[in-house]
């Protein structure tokens, strides 16, 4: 080859889990890419490598340059795919300036001045759309090399709570903003959330994590749903150990995805953070955002459920309320601590943590769901389906997690309510949403890792 040639500069490789993936940086800011991202070799990752030490500033070199850069046959073979892929760009030459100047080569292509379509049809017609997944996570990890699922369940079980729907969607885009999970994996992201004249503490680093898709979004039915989950959960989530973070969609959720972790742990404890109850807004047992504890606890044969965040002030829908203490099933089985009582527990941690073992006891499997209403609607700039005026800040939040997390055996946590159609004032700042979704992450890879399997 005669031309002169360059990397892609934005082309780069990294290792998740097992395996080494090829991808374009340029996707943190850009929605159309030169490079998908793939899976690919040992040997290609040392490849690109090479050529992106050998070159830091990207210059252009003959091909033979590329090929002295390697001393084996294997080497070369896969330095030649990457030129057939187009991964080793063709740079034009600077055209001289009239009275024997280089001219400024910004965006010169060659026959740019007599073909001004020729780099969209040769290039740009190649680009790829990028594809949406959290935190630009591959789609080739196999689940035997995952740790944390993300699975997304954009169902929504009433009109004011419609706007959840696309929640999946959004924080897709957003965590894509944040950064590259092989980034996260490599080198962790650092947090001060529970410093007490300690160093930061180091979140997600050597973290597989696997955007698993949504689940329900072709439903037609409740009892589909349901079919839905317990097949994620019995035949991919369970059986590989993995530990997922279900992003919903309203809290009608919950209902099915802890119904499923039921049959595996009979004994399963539901630590549930919100603002409401849950347990007496609906007569019957009803797929609604307004009673998914209501469901498991009648329904599903949930043994424990603590309800932390509770704001409730006054309610006259009484009659659930009698029926389920009439049964004498209420006080044993459902907690309920109100948002003050949290925020006095919150402030002695080792209290908490002593006080929750206490109540759940160690080894007991637990299910944590967060209704982000137990947020006061000001922290998520109102995007809530049934804000509940002041309640947690999301340091508490976060802190809440880290207590959890670091005391119990999650098998399985949900985040939900987040209604982007409900948002009360301009906001673009998407950092809050994805630090949750990344200490959850991190706490679920430590519960186990914790957990030794028998």
């Amino acid at each position: 080859m005669s031309e002169r040639l360059r990397l892609i500069p934005s082309a780069d490789v990294a290792t998740l889990g097992a395996h080494c993936y090829l991808f374009d940086r340029a996707a943190l800011h850009e929605n159309v890419v030169s490079v998908p991202t793939q899976r690919v070799s040992q040997r290609m990752r040392e490849v690109v490598r090479r050529i992106r030490a050998a070159w830091p500033d990207h210059a252009p070199h003959p091909y033979g340059a590329f090929e002295a850069l390697f001393d084996s046959a294997a080497e070369r073979n896969v330095l030649a795919q990457l030129a057939r892929a187009g991964y080793l760009e063709a740079v034009p030459p600077v055209a001289p300036a009239p009275g024997g100047t280089a001219a400024r080569s910004g965006h010169a292509e060659t026959g740019e001045a007599t073909d001004p379509a020729a780099h969209f049809r040769e290039r740009v017609l190649r680009h790829f759309f990028k594809r949406p997944a959290f935190f630009h996570l591959p789609e080739q990890i196999d689940d035997d090399d995952c740790d944390v699922a993300l699975v997304g369940v954009p169902i929504s079980s009433t009109l004011v709570s419609s706007g959840t729907v696309d929640a999946p969607a959004r924080l897709r885009r957003d965590s894509q903003r944040a950064g590259f999970w092989f980034d996260f994996h490599a080198d962790g992201v650092y947090t001060e959330t529970g410093c007490d004249d300690s160093p930061p503490r180091l979140i997600c680093a050597g973290v597989r994590a696997k955007d698993f898709g949504d689940i329900g979004s072709d439903c037609r039915t409740v009892g589909e749903l349901f079919a839905h989950a317990r097949q994620l959960v019995d035949t991919r989530l369970v059986p590989h150990g993995i530990r997922p973070l279900f992003i919903g969609g309203d809290h009608a959720v919950t209902f099915p995805l802890v119904d499923a972790y039921l049959h595996h742990h009979p004994g399963l404890v539901l630590i549930h953070l919100d603002a409401h109850n849950d347990l007496f807004y609906t007569e019957r047992v009803e797929f609604n955002h307004a009673g998914p504890v209501h469901g498991l606890l009648v329904h599903s044969g949930l043994d424990k459920v603590l309800s932390l965040g509770l704001r409730t002030i006054g309610d006259p829908r009484v009659g659930p309320y009698k029926r389920l203490a009439a049964s004498g099933a209420l006080r044993e089985r459902a907690h309920l601590y109100s948002l003050r009582a949290l925020e006095r527990w919150l402030d002695r941690p080792s209290e908490f943590q002593a006080h929750l073992r206490e109540c759940i006891g160690v080894d007991r499997p637990c299910y944590l769901t967060i209704d982000l209403d137990v947020l006061s609607a000001d922290c998520i700039a109102g995007q809530l389906s049934t804000p509940a005026g002041p309640g947690l800040g999301w340091h508490q939040l976060l802190e809440m997690v880290r207590l959890v997390t670091e005391t119990f055996d999650v098998v399985a946590c949900d985040v939900v309510e987040f209604n982007p159609d409900h948002k009360d004032r301009p906001v673009d700042d998407a950092r809050e949403m994805t630090v949750l979704l990344l200490e959850l992450i991190d706490g679920l890879a430590r519960c186990a890792r914790r957990i030794v399997p028998p």
